[in-house]
């Protein structure tokens, strides 16, 4: 039996085009299959042509296989983000989506060791052009020891190490080593102010310079990435993503003494700007 991404590509590298031949590939019956080929003709994805079917450019970009693994329900982190349908009931309710329980967003990923699998390496994929900038920003390439802590830790460590000791302590733990820079990846998501307030403390605490990673929503309004994602963590946490003022906000009341914003470069992603705070 053929996997479905099997199936895609026998269908996009064969040049399957009729809708027969299409439904021959997918296992899908004609009858089924041909509302989905006209409206994917409507919303400009495919062009047909007599009996042929043909991706347009919009639609092409579906058949790229980053695209393909984004859609994949496969990833626990792709189904979590189905979510998103609930939205109006988020919005009325105040509570992420019911389809995602009860149990808040961290202590999910706590019990489930496959979607923060997932949702580690999708943080470690969106940080590999970033680690490279953020280990020459002076409060870490001038630190002789390091922590770093949230999502994509040890990913994170392995590249800003360079020889030096990184502590992982744990976003739960009270305590945390001393250390002359703390680097916190995406650690604020998904936390009440009381709870993320907290959780700065203790990096001050351990350490005279912290550094932040964090996804903000100050692009929402202008980036369809970010407003997509912004919706998404509002089903999935019943938070909304906080500005970068109110992250620093929340830093200041945590006991910083300055803090400052810092760009690591253009088209970074979510992770292209970095705050830092000084104890």
């Amino acid at each position: 039996v053929r996997s479905r991404r099997q199936r895609q590509m026998c269908i996009r590298d064969r040049g399957t085009t009729t809708l027969e031949g299409i439904a021959r590939e997918t296992g899908v019956e004609p009858a089924l299959l041909r509302p989905l080929l006209d409206a994917m003709c409507a919303l400009g994805l495919l062009e047909r042509d007599g009996d042929h079917h043909s991706n347009t450019a919009r639609g092409g970009v579906l058949m790229e296989d980053s695209v393909l693994d984004k859609l994949s329900l496969d990833n626990p982190a792709n189904r979590e983000a189905l979510a998103l349908a609930d939205l109006v009931d988020v919005l009325r309710s105040g509570s992420p989506s019911a389809r995602v329980g009860t149990t808040p967003w961290h202590g999910r990923r706590e019990s489930d060791r496959p979607l923060d699998s997932a949702l580690q390496d999708r943080a470690a994929d969106q940080l590999q052009f970033v680690v490279g900038p953020l280990s020459r920003t002076a409060p870490v390439s001038g630190a002789r020891t390091l922590a770093v802590a949230g999502d994509a830790a040890p990913f994170v460590a392995s590249h800003i190490a360079q020889g030096r000791t990184v502590h992982l302590p744990g976003t739960a733990e009270p305590e945390w080593p001393a250390n002359d820079c703390t680097v916190l990846v995406s650690a604020l998501e998904g936390r009440t102010d009381e709870e993320a307030a907290g959780l700065l403390r203790s990096a001050l605490a351990a350490s005279p310079a912290v550094v932040l990673a964090e996804r903000a929503c100050d692009k929402a309004s202008s980036d369809d990435h970010a407003a997509e994602y912004a919706l998404t963590s509002l089903t999935i946490t019943g938070s909304p993503l906080r500005t970068r003022d109110r992250i620093g906000e929340l830093l200041r009341s945590a006991g910083a003494t300055k803090v400052e914003t810092t760009t690591l470069g253009w088209g970074f992603g979510p992770f292209g700007t970095v705050t830092v705070a000084h104890a």
